[in-house]
């Protein structure tokens, strides 16, 4: 919209670029309010010392935002390449489009890394729960023959 209201292909990938490092800072603040509320249940149930003090730790800091710029840098350039790209009348007409139905392309190969990327978490996340139940249920049994 902002290429046929006169917009230049400059203006088009800053404006991609900030509208990605919006997304992935507030993405990031959610991942530290979420961290700092349930550290404390996790901490509880595992019967370990965890503390998150974000404003002394240096490191978890510049971990954040190297992870920040890091993603923001590669979620930011395709998006800013090729749509700034577009010829406005082509694109909403959809011509564009047509044409690239032959062959592998780029958005079909990152979609299928995207699926495979979220079955290896679901599965990870399927063998920690069940590596949390044996570690729960023996941690009784230990107790449970000491006594």
């Amino acid at each position: 919209m902002r290429k046929v209201l006169g917009g230049n292909r400059h203006q088009l990938k800053i404006q991609f670029f900030l509208e990605t490092l919006l997304l992935v800072l507030m993405s990031v603040l959610l991942a530290v309010l979420i961290a700092t509320f349930i550290l404390n249940p996790i901490s509880k149930i595992l019967d370990l010392p965890l503390s998150f003090d974000l404003l002394h730790n240096v490191v978890a800091i510049l971990f954040l935002l190297a992870i920040t710029v890091t993603v923001t840098a590669l979620a930011g350039f395709y998006p800013s390449l090729v749509l700034s790209g577009f010829n406005p009348i082509a694109a909403l007409k959809s011509r564009s489009a047509a044409k690239n139905t032959k062959g592998i392309s780029l958005r079909r190969g990152l979609v299928a890394f995207q699926f495979i990327i979220a079955q290896a978490l679901i599965i990870g996340t399927l063998l920690l729960i069940k590596q949390m139940k044996y570690f729960e249920t023996s941690r009784w049994d230990l107790i449970k023959m000491q006594s």
